[in-house]
């Protein structure tokens, strides 16, 4: 009891965790202690806050233990915005994008005007981003709401080759045209005869 008063005492001081929760038999994350006893919400609220203070330090090894206390990573900040959407528009850093998209960051979030994440990472020219966001999982063909273009159109017109940017969304293979079931198509099968239609509009 007298562990649980100090850490709400902390949280209310605006304490958090900028180490990895420790790991074994009776560890658990910091999201996960509150859970046990009461003060989640408290424990959610300071984590997000000390994510996005981590973010404008450009502090990776701060986001991965944050993250490693159990807070999503699909927190808003009063702008409405993710931590993976702050970090590439601000330019916060590739390694702490590599952080949030390693616990689950969706790539393909807008922010509260509807601008896709990657369109800030296009404005940058910030190919490295962008590569990174493709290979977790970017749709190419999410719209920009005002220009109407596609992620992979905007990139196109903003300087990416035709070659990087098919290495980044390949085409899905071509598959083979399945066998047909029709007995025609088995070998050493006949076809059954069919029935002669009759003639339309009354004819014989």
């Amino acid at each position: 009891a007298g562990n649980v008063w100090a850490v709400r005492a902390f949280l209310s001081r605006g304490a958090s965790p900028l180490v990895a929760p420790a790991k074994g038999e009776g560890c658990c994350s910091l999201i996960e202690f509150a859970a046990l006893h009461g003060f989640v919400k408290q424990a959610a609220i300071t984590l997000g806050q000390r994510l996005f203070s981590a973010l404008d330090d450009a502090a990776p090894g701060a986001v991965a233990a944050v993250l490693l206390h159990g807070i999503t990573p699909h927190v808003r900040d009063s702008s409405g915005r993710t931590p993976l959407l702050r970090c590439v528009e601000e330019g916060l850093g590739l390694a702490c994008a590599k952080e949030l998209l390693k616990k689950g960051a969706d790539p393909n979030v807008r922010d509260a005007c509807g601008v896709p994440t990657a369109m800030f990472a296009i404005i940058r020219q910030d190919k490295a981003m962008f590569a990174e966001l493709a290979r977790h999982g970017l749709d190419p063909s999410i719209r920009e709401e005002v220009s109407g273009d596609t992620i992979r159109e905007a990139a196109s017109s903003s300087g990416w080759s035709e070659k990087e940017l098919a290495s980044l969304f390949p085409a899905p293979a071509a598959h083979d045209t399945p066998p047909s079931d029709s007995p025609s198509d088995s070998p050493g099968r006949e076809s059954p005869a069919r029935p002669a239609r009759r003639a339309r509009f009354g004819h014989k």
